[in-house]
């Protein structure tokens, strides 16, 4: 991948080709839709609550 590097007063730029800049684009989508798809899954489990209420947990480990 070639890329240039423009100054324009305090900000910068970076040119790349349009090729490039497509094959980024799509790994950026990619990359957003598997974060969805992780948040939705991460949502799901943190809905269903825990395994084991508490309590069971504790008398199995002799706690109680």
């Amino acid at each position: 991948m070639s890329a240039w590097l423009l100054n324009l007063g305090r900000d910068k730029y970076v040119i790349v080709p349009k090729e490039d800049h497509d094959q980024l684009e799509t790994l950026a989508r990619r990359q957003v839709r598997e974060d969805a798809a992780d948040s939705a899954i991460a949502r799901r489990r943190n809905a269903k609550g825990s395994s084991k209420p508490y309590g069971e947990l504790r008398k199995q480990l002799g706690l109680e």
